[in-house]
């Protein structure tokens, strides 16, 4: 039986765009957000950056992508 407290796994990745010399286009993640734990719509963001622009693109996590 898992520990109550705990939290589930990130059901999305928060990524900033940063687009470079010649309009190449770089992906940084800088966070995760979970599903709110009471039920309601919405989800909890963690950044552990802060994107340059003021956009936050959310992803589903790569299969590859290691908890």
């Amino acid at each position: 039986m898992s520990n109550p407290k705990e939290k589930p796994a990130p059901v999305l990745d928060a990524y900033a765009r940063n687009v470079g010399a010649g309009d190449q286009v770089y992906w940084t993640k800088i966070g995760v957000a979970w599903e709110r734990a009471n039920g309601k719509p919405g989800f909890v963001i963690r950044l552990e950056a802060y994107p340059v622009n003021p956009e936050i693109f959310l992803f589903p996590p790569k299969a590859d992508a290691k908890a």
